[in-house]
């Protein structure tokens, strides 16, 4: 058994493809996800139901309701005589689960039911793992103390996907000694060819190579070669890593547009010595990240591979930092989604029903959030590939965003207006923090390195040379310590932070000092296992830089 956990788990990634279906398939589509949604409110209602009856057999004074949240399933108590005192007792089963309704849909379907043409059997089973997802989620959010709501119906316009399994090789299976047993074949509802994509119900499409579209003008390849995006197919701009084996594709209806989501199990990346430096990388809202390493070579061929964005030595004077500008899609992209929001607000309503010129300026606002999130997006990937490759180790902040860009409370004594605060909160989410560590995350697990996440309470104020605390306004830029001199740029200093607390995660300073900072830092947290001071500040134990 110790071979088999010790046996690195293979990575799973989606591969995200633009899907150009017939008129016909894009009907037998929609009318596959109406479907999906109608059965998704029915097995919806017939749990809720379910805890309603329930909650009647416990004793409670009245079924459950949407509007309880948080009290159901809570543990019901009842009055032992013997120990006189309230006893809590476990609530008994619904009745209800994944593995009754799955029979009930099978009997279902035997009957005669009129399901969609064509449509897989295996497609209609998902929507009830959904259901069954969805209500896990509900109870874990309960069980941890958050606010969190019961699950609620879905209309047609925002059930907008259908998975498909896979017709391909099963999970590898291993022995007790962890010897390799090899795959099965498991049979699904869609086929991934090397030029076909076959989805049970839909139909087959080919896979187009984005080559020849990328043919300018003046090109010497033929006009009548190249391939019209337009043309029934999948647009497959990338290639499937070798290796890798096809599991599931998610087709997803956005903004009038179709995706094909491609989930590919790729083998682990083998373990072996990685001599590359590390890096430390400071987040903040005036510069978007900051990055520094022991090493000047790694910085230098770092900056040259962004030359694209023009990136600047960071403020220091010296080779070891970089700073790496944020791509201001929030700000680009500001103008044309304030225009198709008004234009969206012009539009009239129909009774319950939107009027179609309302409809299709919804469908031009959603293009231009969606063009919004594919800039950032684009941003973060280049950049996050790029430091991947050249650094082996990486260090992040753990940056608590929900508590950075909690709603400000409109109170005149406040210090900091709430009108401001507003503004703060939306830059913050426009730099997509979280989202960049996600990705820098997995990049780094896939180019062979590790991503840390490193407290980040006082990186901004301590001083990196000797671990002094100097608070400062967000408004100064430039770190200066009156303990022992040192001058530098406040994002390099924090960068150059986050890189020592990487290396030394007992909270060790490397010169020695310990500073009042140096051992705020190591407070035990659950959140962290080692963590600053828990009396921080309510926007995540620093100021935005």
């Amino acid at each position: 058994m110790s071979a088999a956990v010790g046996r690195p788990k293979p990575r799973l990634r989606n591969y995200r493809y633009r899907l150009y279906p017939t008129a016909e398939q894009a009907q037998a589509l929609t009318d596959q996800l109406a479907f999906s949604c109608d059965l998704y409110n029915a097995l919806l209602q017939e749990r809720r139901d379910a805890f309603a009856a329930t909650a009647q057999e416990v004793g409670r004074k009245r079924p459950w309701h949407p509007s309880d949240g948080n009290q159901w399933p809570a543990p019901v108590k009842h009055w032992d005589t013997d120990a006189k005192k309230h006893v809590a007792i476990k609530v008994p089963s619904i009745g209800v689960d994944l593995k009754t309704q799955s029979k009930a849909l099978t009997e279902l379907r035997q009957s005669g039911f009129p399901f969609p043409e064509g449509m897989a059997a295996g497609l209609q089973h998902e929507v009830i793992r959904r259901v069954e997802k969805t209500y896990k989620a509900y109870f874990a959010g309960i069980e941890k103390g958050r606010r969190v709501g019961p699950p609620r119906f879905r209309s047609r316009s925002r059930y907008d996907s259908l998975t498909f399994q896979l017709s391909g090789p099963s999970k590898e299976k291993f022995d007790e000694n962890g010897n390799s047993l090899g795959r099965g074949f498991t049979s699904g509802s869609g086929r991934l060819h090397e030029e076909t994509l076959y989805l049970t119900g839909i139909g087959s499409f080919a896979l187009r190579s984005d080559a020849l579209r990328r043919s300018g003008p003046g090109s010497s390849i033929d006009k009548t070669r190249r391939q019209s995006p337009r043309r029934n197919g999948l647009r497959q701009h990338r290639a499937i890593p070798g290796g890798g084996i096809a599991k599931t594709v998610t087709v997803l209806r956005s903004c009038g547009r179709w995706y094909a989501i491609v989930s590919v199990e790729l083998p682990p990346v083998d373990p072996h010595p990685d001599n590359r430096p590390g890096v430390g990388i400071d987040l903040g809202v005036i510069t978007w990240a900051t990055a520094y390493s022991d090493s000047p070579e790694a910085i230098a061929a770092t900056a040259a591979d962004l030359d694209y964005q023009q990136p600047r030595i960071g403020h220091g004077g010296d080779a070891n930092s970089l700073r790496i500008d944020g791509s201001g899609a929030g700000e680009k992209h500001a103008r044309h989604v304030r225009i198709t929001q008004r234009r969206v607000a012009r539009r009239t309503r129909r009774g319950h029903a939107h009027s179609h010129r309302r409809k299709k300026a919804v469908l031009l606002y959603g293009r231009a959030k969606e063009r919004e999130r594919q800039a950032r997006a684009d941003h973060r990937h280049k950049v996050t590939t790029v430091i991947a490759r050249h650094f082996g180790r990486i260090g992040m902040e753990d940056l608590d965003i929900a508590k950075m860009t909690r709603a400000p409370k409109n109170e005149p004594d406040l210090e900091v207006p709430a009108k401001l605060k507003e503004d703060l909160n939306r830059k913050i989410l426009d730099k997509a923090w979280y989202e960049f560590r996600l990705v820098q995350t997995y990049k780094a697990e896939d180019a062979g390195g590790s991503a840390e996440v490193v407290p980040a309470a006082y990186s901004t104020q301590e001083c990196s040379e000797c671990g002094e605390i100097v608070p400062m306004p967000p408004s100064q830029r430039w770190f200066v310590c009156p303990r022992c001199g040192n001058k530098q740029g406040r994002t390099r200093n924090a960068a150059k932070n986050v890189f020592q607390r990487m290396e030394q995660p007992d909270g060790a300073h490397p010169s020695g000092v310990k500073a009042s900072a140096v051992a705020l830092r190591t407070t035990q947290s659950p959140r962290l296992g080692k963590v600053a001071n828990p009396s921080r500040t309510q926007n995540g134990g620093r100021l935005a830089t």
